[in-house]
């Protein structure tokens, strides 16, 4: 069962992006964004990934299914958290990619670094590794 759960600060509004936080056990977290992440929200994409860690969760999803957009800096952002999460022995994952942000992973390839599920269910259910 995937509960909501809002952080000490509240979710995320980046007036472009909503960011949510939903803990999925003590070890997993899907962080849901939608709308577009662009120079704006990228860094409170960041943000919510690292206060995933910071929450001991070794597994973050981040679910693109209802993002729009995403431009240079959070395709800078997602490669950034990558890094530090695999660095503490974690994963980080994506979900939800429609054809536009498949084509932006693919160009740019993040698709190399990130691996890519349909949904964060999928994600979830892979089980170590990736979550």
């Amino acid at each position: 069962m995937i509960v909501r759960v809002s952080l000490p600060d509240g979710d995320v509004d980046s007036g472009d992006a909503e960011i949510v936080h939903r803990f999925i056990d003590a070890t997993r977290c899907v962080i849901s964004v939608r709308g577009e992440v662009d120079l704006n929200s990228a860094l409170d994409l960041e943000w919510a990934i690292e206060q995933a860690l910071l929450a001991a969760r070794d597994c973050v999803v981040v679910d693109l299914t209802e993002t729009t957009f995403i431009d240079a800096a959070a395709v800078g952002a997602l490669a950034d958290s990558c890094r530090r999460v695999s660095r503490r022995s974690g994963a980080l994952v994506v979900a939800g990619l429609n054809a536009d942000l498949r084509r932006v992973f693919r160009l740019t390839a993040l698709e190399r670094i990130v691996p890519a599920f349909a949904t964060a269910e999928e994600a979830l259910a892979a089980g170590p590794p990736p979550c």
